[in-house]
């Protein structure tokens, strides 16, 4: 049986992706995340990957759904 969402404007949509990052050292990290799409994706990858103590800032990024 199909679960039906009654206020479907509540739910978020969560997806597995990939995202790579480069740092100003040069230095890049590949990570698997879950990204809340409905939100910035940009902003949740500067909160969660950029260190500022570490004086080292993201310098380019790129993210896609892994589609799992």
């Amino acid at each position: 049986m199909e679960k039906q969402w009654k206020n479907k404007s509540n739910t978020r949509d969560i997806r597995a992706c990939e995202v790579w990052v480069e740092y100003a050292d040069g230095t890049t990290h590949t990570y698997d995340v879950f990204l809340d799409i409905d939100a910035s994706i940009e902003d949740q990858v500067y909160c969660s990957f950029e260190c500022p103590s570490l004086n080292n800032p993201i310098t380019n990024f790129k993210w896609r759904e892994l589609g799992i």
